[in-house]
């Protein structure tokens, strides 16, 4: 599996993911959290090592928090919540926009 994205913020990322669904959501620390772009918060993005959200840009809000906090970090990858599933281990390429298998 491989999904495609913008690149947010730089940097990679291995671990596994946790699908969040809302801000209210608590995260695991050490987890790449996945996101909808506009129901999360600031907290969460910071125990995460990086972040995955559906939708937005290198502009999004998201994406300049991400780049503030220093976690890597792709948006609008619209398939993400389709083909991503909890607990699985992935990699995070931020540099790059894109996400693989790391099982």
């Amino acid at each position: 599996m491989e999904l495609i994205g913008i690149p947010a913020s730089p940097g990679m990322s291995k671990g596994k993911l946790q699908i969040v669904l809302s801000a209210s959501d608590v995260v695991k620390p050490g987890h790449i959290i996945l996101i909808h772009n506009k129901s999360f918060s600031p907290e969460q993005i910071k125990k995460s090592i990086g972040v995955i959200s559906n939708t937005g840009g290198r502009t999004s809000h998201v994406a300049i928090i991400c780049r503030e906090l220093q976690r890597p970090c792709i948006t609008g990858v619209i398939n993400a919540f389709d083909n991503l599933i909890d607990e699985t281990n992935i990699i995070l390429d931020g540099n790059k926009g894109e996400i693989y298998d790391n099982e």
